[in-house]
């Protein structure tokens, strides 16, 4: 054994220091200092490297109790520092749901944990959902963290059969990601025969907003009045933040999903003047309950007492209720979103505009995953195609 890792110290003892690698291929090392002279620092090495190769430094794998539990927790004390409230409530609920289920983590511990094991959990979750692999995905990098910190030797994940899902379930009424021109149209006519009374405006305001903008909701739900800009030529809102759920299912102002997302959003002419008219009924309401100088009165969108902002869930709720009143397909509420996309790209507004007004970093994730195509635009390929050739 050489004397490499042995230093003098500034007050005359030494330091030594014994690298070696354990049984997981990683490389580790032990120190200590205050040797009297050079000879004990050599010894400790020769001791300590005995040691080593005899495997007494190793990890009791199957002596530990950390449970599934306390690595979930670890992991999300991690997985916190950066990401967004909205992914952080996701992945923990995902992660309580599935895996600390009753029947199977929850509890256990971490050295119990074996290929066999995880492969039956796989099984059951392929029966589940069509959508399990999000799920194993999840665990597979809580293991991750379990290896990283030795308190497995390899995630059980590594060479597990993916099983085919289970059959996707469809709606008894079936549901699209967009509307198309027609579609929309009917669905805004809806909610503005059904909303559009003092009792109802927010509402019918809200969806023709996110509707007429392609706005998030997340971002929608943040506005303060201070947010809109309806003075110049071309009226816009200043999007600069939005909301989402954290891990208590409280409501939070974040910053937007990414730094794309800050961005104007233009607007139609036509919802200066809704916003003006909300903006009256809002204010009376305020004067009336003593409430002007609140703090939550700067937001444009509140629940009906003041005390809190509106939460999408409650969006939700209005958007399904114009669609069963106009007999549409069931469509989710960021549809509205993809569906004024669409409707963008049918009318033929270049994409890279679009992608700016939805604040998106480029434009493949525009066509990807917010334009539909549709028969109308399907249709335009026959016309264009005998302009094109002109026999």
């Amino acid at each position: 054994m050489n004397n490499n890792g042995i230093t003098k110290n500034p007050n005359g003892t030494y330091s030594a220091r014994v690298r070696y690698t354990n049984k997981l291929g990683k490389a580790k090392s032990i120190s200590k200092s205050g040797f009297k002279n050079k000879t004990l620092a050599i010894n400790w090495q020769h001791e300590i490297k005995l040691k080593a190769d005899a495997g007494e430094f190793e990890t009791n794998y199957l002596a530990d109790t950390t449970t599934v539990n306390k690595l979930v927790e670890t992991y999300m004390d991690e997985y916190k520092r950066n990401h967004k409230a909205n992914s952080i409530t996701s992945t923990s609920t995902k992660l309580n749901k599935y895996v600390l289920h009753a029947d199977w983590f929850d509890g256990m511990r971490v050295s119990q944990l074996d290929r066999r094991l995880i492969q039956n959990w796989v099984n059951w979750m392929s029966g589940q959902l069509n959508t399990y692999k999000i799920y194993t995905r999840k665990f597979k990098a809580v293991l991750e963290l379990a290896v990283a910190s030795e308190l497995l030797k390899a995630n059980p994940f590594d060479g597990i059969r993916y099983p085919a899902p289970v059959a996707k379930q469809e709606p008894a009424v079936p549901k699209i990601k967009a509307y198309d021109h027609a579609q929309l149209t009917l669905f805004l006519r809806t909610a503005k025969l059904k909303y559009d009374n003092p009792t109802d405006y927010k509402k019918w305001l809200m969806l023709y907003l996110l509707a007429s903008t392609g706005m998030r909701i997340g971002e929608v739900l943040a506005l303060q009045w201070s947010d809109l800009e309806f003075n110049e030529d071309a009226p816009y809102i200043d999007v600069n933040k939005t909301i989402a759920m954290d891990t208590d299912n409280k409501i939070v102002i974040n910053s937007p999903k990414t730094s794309s997302s800050v961005r104007k959003a233009y607007v139609p002419a036509d919802i200066a003047p809704m916003f003006q008219r909300w903006h009256v009924m809002q204010s009376k309401t305020l004067l009336k309950r003593g409430m002007t100088n609140s703090p939550i009165a700067s937001y444009v969108f509140t629940n009906h007492d003041f005390s809190n902002f509106i939460k999408a869930t409650m969006v939700d709720y209005w958007l399904r209720a114009v669609v069963n009143d106009a007999k549409l397909p069931r469509i989710k509420l960021h549809g509205l979103r993809a569906s004024y996309a669409t409707v963008q790209a049918e009318t033929g507004l270049p994409v890279k505009v679009l992608s700016a007004q939805l604040g998106h970093s480029n434009i493949e994730m525009t066509l990807n995953y917010y334009v539909d195509v549709t028969d109308s635009m399907r249709a335009l390929t026959a016309d264009t195609f005998s302009k094109a050739i002109n026999l």
